[in-house]
């Protein structure tokens, strides 16, 4: 049941990560319900690949699942085989007349792209029939495994489990070709755009990422809040994070508030749609839903 490339792209997917080790155990994320006459969806907000010390979370979240009739991910495990993914790779992160990676950027970021290739063991020759947003997922997975986190720790990983031995039906917001179309759209930055950004945020992630784990971890809502505004302000293009976050947070809106009312739902996406900006507790509420933090939170703005 693993997933591709966990919902994002550098930097949306390794934003999540911390290579911090924590020495307690059992983390406690924020956990939300949202109700519209019987209709009730418990939510939390997913690390999309973490540490096993995570293991098990709170009470209250072990007991929300236990109560859950159905369990939403960002996309269900069975559209997310090998071959699913291989052919979606193929038709969007795969290009038409191969490129040198020489030839799509300027020499200074060439050259450090070649040093990051080298420590993360990627072959440069193989890459220039890749699009340069599959380009930066490879670097960015390669970042994270030398981190030490593993996918098979990630939040919705643990859930999609839980749910396969519980025998409860798995379901996804969107599908694998919504996701890699989202994904695409990273190219539209341009290639200097997008590697600069990368190696920006890469020399940026140890600390901030060490204090989005420790927000997540106690379920910090304030703190997650300003520590993803803070990284809106150092992206450089409005449409592409439109399309990587907001547009999908309104498209899972709009499927969450037709569910039918005689099941009780478990939600579980990254958590930049959930404490982001405009994200998915903040539509939910703009469309008739009443938000309430179940656990306990040092802050509750999702207003």
């Amino acid at each position: 049941m693993k997933t591709a490339f966990k919902a994002i792209a550098f930097p949306l997917v390794l934003l999540f990560f911390s290579c911090i080790s924590f020495a307690q155990t059992g983390a406690s994320p924020a956990l939300y319900e949202a109700q519209k006459g019987e209709l009730k969806l418990q939510i939390v907000g997913s690390i999309h690949a973490g540490r096993d010390s995570f293991y098990p979370l709170s009470s209250d979240i072990e007991h929300a699942f236990e109560q859950a009739d159905v369990l939403y991910l960002e996309i269900a495990p069975e559209h997310m085989t090998a071959p699913m993914i291989q052919q979606a790779m193929m038709q969007y992160g795969v290009l038409s007349t191969p490129i040198p990676l020489s030839k799509r950027m300027n020499s200074e970021l060439y050259a450090k792209l070649v040093k990051e290739l080298q420590v993360s063991r990627l072959p440069a020759h193989q890459l220039m029939f890749m699009r340069d947003w599959s380009v930066v997922i490879q670097l960015t997975v390669a970042a994270i495994e030398r981190m030490g986190l593993n996918s098979d720790h990630g939040v919705d990983q643990y859930f999609a489990q839980k749910a396969d031995s519980k025998g409860i039906p798995v379901l996804g917001l969107e599908t694998l070709d919504d996701q890699f179309s989202a994904l695409s759209s990273m190219d539209n930055i341009g290639a200097d755009a997008l590697y600069q950004n990368y190696f920006d945020e890469l020399a940026l992630s140890e600390q901030w990422l060490t204090d989005v784990e420790a927000a997540w971890r106690n379920g910090n809502s304030q703190s997650l809040n300003t520590l993803y505004t803070e990284y809106d302000a150092r992206q450089i293009d409005s449409e592409t994070m439109q399309k990587l976050l907001i547009d999908r947070n309104i498209n899972w809106q709009k499927t969450l508030s037709t569910l039918k009312d005689d099941k009780v739902y478990m939600v579980v996406v990254g958590d930049m749609h959930v404490h982001g900006d405009t994200n998915i507790l903040q539509l939910l509420k703009q469309s008739g839903f009443e938000i309430t933090r179940i656990n306990k939170t040092t802050s509750t703005s999702n207003k």
